[in-house]
């Protein structure tokens, strides 16, 4: 979708934040920001929020198995400005391409955050199952760089049956280990 009715958002947003605010008071210190998490009937979550002079973003994330999160990045008329996909267990990590439109709805420059990469986000996610991991649980991480002339991931992730954070570093084309480390999850208790 190129354009979005952004009154109708910001309306939905303002009256779920005054469900979520018991005082009824509204307290500004510049524009009105505008909130909105809410779950569709297909259990797609739905993340709306923004303001007029930094622009809106709306996340949409379908029910698990799903790894990715569908964000878009609206100018404060509605008009699509950004478009990509990141990782629900790390949204910091673009994947697939990120599009930029222009004020006419019309794509104006493409970039490819896969390009150079062999390995899916998937292989990672069976990596870390395979090795004791739950994707599911604030610790883990998934990123990715280039290192020289190599592809490599960066995996994080805890081991609840002896409470390890087990850290990898992978060669993408491979997922052959390069090196691995483990550190104590102790600080989780306190």
């Amino acid at each position: 979708m190129q354009r979005i009715n952004i009154n109708e958002w910001k309306e939905k947003a303002k009256s779920y934040m005054n469900s979520l605010n018991e005082d009824g008071e509204t307290v500004t210190t510049g524009e009105p920001y505008y909130y909105l998490k809410e779950t569709s009937e297909m259990s797609k979550e739905i993340e709306f929020s923004g303001s007029d002079k930094e622009g809106y973003s709306l996340k949409e994330v379908l029910p698990k198995p799903n790894l990715y999160t569908d964000v878009k990045f609206y100018r404060a008329n509605g008009m699509l400005l950004y478009s990509f996909k990141t990782l629900v267990i790390n949204p910091n990590i673009v994947v697939g391409k990120h599009d930029e439109y222009n004020e006419k709805g019309i794509i104006i420059k493409t970039e490819d955050y896969d390009e150079g990469f062999l390995s899916k986000p998937e292989q990672i996610v069976t990596f870390i199952k395979s090795h004791g991991g739950n994707i599911e649980n604030e610790l883990t991480i998934i990123d990715r760089q280039k290192d020289k002339n190599r592809s490599i991931w960066h995996v994080e992730f805890l081991v609840a049956e002896n409470k390890l954070v087990k850290i990898f570093t992978l060669e993408d084309s491979t997922l052959k280990i390069l090196s691995s480390q483990e550190r104590s999850s102790d600080f989780l208790e306190d």
